[in-house]
């Protein structure tokens, strides 16, 4: 009687579970087209003011549950804002709209300033939402830099800082909801 269990046959066994497993992680590593699409992204502009270097927008990621929408921004080259507190006169917040037509519910707020000259600011923006069944949200996401706010800051009853109108940005990308 032939035994089919010889050492080629084992050998060539193992070589096949390996070569599964080796293929299962690497389909479960590869990243889905979704994921490929938050590779930075550079906001188109419409420039305003006159200046060579206008500042430059960045997506720097955006991600998805169905209660929240969130999104960060990064702004390099925007000499205008010299203290934390002039960036909400400077940078307006975002208009977003969906093509699914998702109702945002709430809004906040975070800024991350450089430590160094050059580096940028890190803005982070998070929405609350009501995604229902939908798989992803597909995003326009409109950006203005320039006199946004109230006139006058209400606690100092002083002026807040006059600038003209820089620029608008416009960024499109999908983000899943997970």
């Amino acid at each position: 009687m032939k035994t089919i269990f010889t050492k080629k046959n084992i050998l060539l066994i193992v070589f096949i579970v390996l070569a599964i497993v080796v293929i299962a992680i690497l389909v479960i590593k590869t990243p889905s087209n979704n994921e490929e699409q938050f590779t930075r992204q550079t906001a188109v502009a419409t420039v305003f003011a006159p200046t060579e270097h206008p500042p430059v927008v960045e997506l720097q990621s955006a991600q998805a549950d169905p209660k929240t929408l969130t999104i960060v921004l990064s702004l390099t080259g925007l000499e205008l804002v010299e203290q934390p507190l002039d960036l909400d006169t400077v940078v307006c917040d975002p208009y977003i709209q969906t093509d699914e037509h998702v109702q945002f519910t709430s809004f906040y707020r975070e800024s991350e300033f450089p430590e160094k000259i050059g580096d940028p600011i890190i803005i982070t923006y998070q929405y609350g939402m009501d995604a229902g069944e939908f798989n992803e949200l597909n995003i326009r996401l409109d950006l203005t830099i320039g006199p946004c706010g109230p006139d006058l800051q209400e606690m100092l009853v002083t002026p807040a800082p006059k600038i003209n109108l820089v620029a608008n940005y416009v960024l499109n990308f999908v983000v899943p909801i997970e």
